[in-house]
């Protein structure tokens, strides 16, 4: 008796007439499809008796070959060029990928935790929720599912972590201020990640004494990040006898604001205050003056994550593997910064 010939992706396409693009983004769930137009191709493909490739070769050979991420906000502009990059390399070695975002929702990341579980041969965490104990993980780690976070600075030892150095990022921009004849320096920090904000701290501190520049606890302010955070910050300098000639705030959004307000009352950029964010957020190129920023390089941190999944997977190795900064940033120096 033949083999029963599996319904394949084009086969759907050809009998709905949609493109078979269209088809494998909607059987992934791609945000890029409409909603009726996912329920149609779900349905068809159900009645059809298709399944993905991965769940094809699951059966035939034993093997998982399908991948977790649990992820903050996919549409995030950061998130999304990681996530292209992770995808490349995950499809180039035979994995397809599952992907579940949260929207900052611990609920919710819990949740799509328990629904990945038993689904995926490996799991990478990307902008979530995790704040040093989380048993949904554990259980990740219990079935020895491989596990790599992104720009998570608290991380379970068992578990592998690509990381972009804040102490560096941090020290690039407060020394490039310096270089710029700031001398009077402010920053900053979010006090939501302990780790995040002792880096900081640290980098600041080092790029002061590089400078040789005085160190004053006055001039590292906590915020919240965010647009009205910007204009809080702003209002609350204004208040004080002396302004900082330069400042470094490690979030764009939060960066623009506070310039905004600056300027508002009269305050020079760059003259009489220079201002660099982080996070290179396409407004900071399109405002005036152009905000410098530190920028990620997405891809890099996307495909070195996805490598050390994959060497995680075909080698076992006994230790996670830790990378902290491997070029994972660069100062875009624009108006908002440069005086010389």
């Amino acid at each position: 008796m033949p083999e029963e010939k599996e319904v394949t992706i084009s086969d759907i396409a050809q009998f709905l007439k949609i493109s078979t693009a269209t088809i494998s983004r909607a059987l992934r769930d791609s945000y890029e499809i409409s909603v009726p137009i996912k329920t149609l191709i779900a349905q068809t493909a159900k009645q059809m008796g298709y399944r993905s490739n991965s769940s094809a070769s699951t059966l035939r050979t034993g093997k998982i070959n399908l991948l977790g991420i649990l992820v903050g906000n996919m549409m995030e502009k950061d998130n999304y060029e990681v996530l292209s990059a992770i995808e490349t390399i995950t499809t180039e070695n035979g994995y397809a990928l599952l992907v579940k975002q949260s929207l900052g929702s611990r609920k919710k990341e819990i949740e799509n935790a328990n629904y990945l579980l038993r689904k995926v041969a490996g799991l990478i965490m990307l902008d979530t929720c995790y704040t040093g104990k989380s048993l949904h993980l554990d259980q990740f780690i219990k079935r020895k599912v491989p596990v790599v976070f992104i720009n998570q600075q608290e991380s379970p030892s068992q578990c592998s972590s690509v990381s972009i150095n804040f102490k560096q990022a941090t020290f690039d921009a407060v020394a490039h201020l310096a270089d710029q004849g700031s001398t009077h320096i402010a920053a900053a920090f979010s006090s939501k990640s302990k780790a995040v904000f002792n880096a900081c701290v640290e980098g600041y501190k080092d790029a002061l004494l590089y400078h040789h520049l005085p160190y004053n606890h006055n001039l590292i302010l906590n915020s919240k990040f965010g647009a009205n955070e910007g204009h809080i910050l702003a209002e609350n300098l204004l208040s004080q006898p002396q302004i900082p000639d330069g400042i470094f705030i490690p979030d764009d959004i939060t960066a623009i604001h506070f310039m905004r307000t600056m300027i508002q009352h009269g305050i020079k950029v760059p003259l009489d205050i220079a201002i660099v964010g982080l996070g290179n957020n396409q407004l900071s190129s399109m405002i005036q003056p152009k905000l410098s920023s530190i920028g990620f390089k997405n891809s890099q941190i996307g495909t070195h994550a996805a490598g050390i999944l994959m060497s995680s997977l075909k080698n076992k190795p006994e230790y996670p593997e830790h990378s902290l900064d491997f070029q994972g940033h660069e100062l875009m120096i624009r108006c908002s910064s440069y005086r010389l």
